[in-house]
């Protein structure tokens, strides 16, 4: 019998798998074994997409969008993105800057595709997104991290950025609120940015996918409501998953300068056509945010806030733990104490350790780019996030009151 003739082994030697999927998959493998997991390593919303989204879903089925759309989207979709930019941050853009992805997953990775050639650094701001790093290495980029401080709260230092600025650095990664903090980059770092990226000629990617997800009084700007003068440096990437539990529609867009929405749209010809058709359609209405969608989205920002509320603070009080207040998103990034560090299993992530020891699943700092801390998700049910952080908390009293570092093993 034959062998197969090969695999790319140097492509995928530097691919790490998803954190985020990986931890959920060894949780239900000891579930499957029977162990009373808990997971608080969800990515998506707990509650049900708005039924007035499914039944307009329903509908595209019935007026028949089940057929080939433009690989940059249907005009439906395109013109609802378009309205958007305009009521929610007086932004214009044309129907050529703008194009509907495979989720925003796909936006950021044919946007990289589209702007990176062999060798052109990334700045990326510990913690990031666990993707980031991967999709800029199969573009054919360098990530180079800036690290943060979490006795600043996790956000990112403008000196160190510009420290990091080399001649092959192209791009800086804005993500605010931040995955996975849930810090709101402040207006005056934005600004900063916006005037380093116009002084070396970068671009911005700019990931907004949890904008409309946010704890404070006031709306959080984004990159290009306050800088829209630099329109051509900003890449504007968001999607339909977070704020409207859609996380299964997969459908995400990008608006920048009609060069680069070109060069995507060619991408998306060739590799994937376009999303989903209905779903276009029923992303398209869930935009619009018509009176019942937005009451929806109110409910599960509420309920957000109310379990950021409830966990946060005893995280804060444990003096093993450091824990930024989530200013928006769906997550608590709790970094464990130098002192702490020191009594747990060597060369062991912590999320392993929780896993196995206090029976929760989170993901592990190291895949943010930020060692000896971990990312849980508030967007699971009530008792299950109650459980979950208290067996977190339990497990760290017991290393506090351990006098015996075999006990850890």
């Amino acid at each position: 019998m034959s062998q197969h003739p090969g695999l790319s082994v140097e492509r995928l030697s530097t691919i790490k798998p998803s954190a985020t999927l990986q931890a959920t998959i060894a949780a239900k493998k000891m579930r499957a074994e029977g162990i009373d997991v808990l997971n608080l390593a969800a990515g998506e919303p707990d509650m049900g997409t708005p039924n007035s989204i499914i039944e307009a879903t329903k509908q595209a089925l019935d007026d028949g969008f089940t057929r080939y759309t433009s690989a940059r989207g249907d005009a439906v979709l395109i013109d609802a993105i378009i309205s958007k930019m305009h009521q929610d941050y007086g932004v214009d853009y044309a129907a050529e800057e703008v194009i509907a992805t495979v989720g925003a997953k796909g936006a950021i990775s044919l946007a990289l595709d589209a702007t990176l050639e062999p060798g052109d650094e990334v700045i990326l701001c510990a913690p990031f997104w666990v993707t980031y790093a991967d999709v800029i290495r199969l573009s054919g980029g360098r990530p180079i991290v800036v690290q943060s401080d979490a006795n600043n709260g996790f956000l990112p230092n403008i000196e160190d950025i510009k420290a990091a600025i080399t001649a092959k650095t192209k791009m800086i990664v804005v993500n605010s609120p931040n995955n996975p903090t849930g810090r709101i980059w402040p207006n005056v770092l934005l600004d900063d940015l916006a005037d380093v990226a116009k002084e070396h000629g970068l671009w911005l990617m700019s990931d907004d996918i949890y904008e409309r997800v946010y704890y404070t009084e006031k709306r959080p700007e984004t990159l290009i409501q306050r800088r829209p003068e630099l329109k051509e440096h900003i890449i504007v990437i968001n999607g339909v998953a977070k704020a409207y539990a859609m996380t299964g529609y997969r459908i995400g867009y990008t608006c920048g300068p009609k060069p680069l929405i070109d060069g995507m749209y060619k991408l998306q010809q060739q590799r994937l056509s376009h999303p989903s058709s209905m779903a276009q359609v029923a992303s398209a209405y869930a935009l619009s945010e018509p009176d019942i969608v937005q009451e929806d989205m109110r409910v599960m920002r509420e309920a957000f806030q109310r379990r950021r509320d409830e966990i946060v603070p005893k995280l804060q009080a444990h003096p093993a733990l450091t824990c930024a207040m989530p200013e928006g998103a769906f997550y608590a990034f709790v970094q464990v104490n130098p002192s702490v560090v020191a009594r747990l299993e060597p060369g062991r992530k912590v999320a392993e350790i929780l896993l196995q020891k206090a029976h929760v699943s989170v993901v592990a700092g190291e895949a943010f780019g930020c060692p000896h801390a971990f990312r849980l998700s508030f967007a699971v049910a009530d008792d299950v996030l109650s459980e979950g952080v208290q067996r977190i908390l339990d497990f760290f009293d017991g290393i506090i009151d351990s006098s015996e570092a075999g006990e850890l093993s």
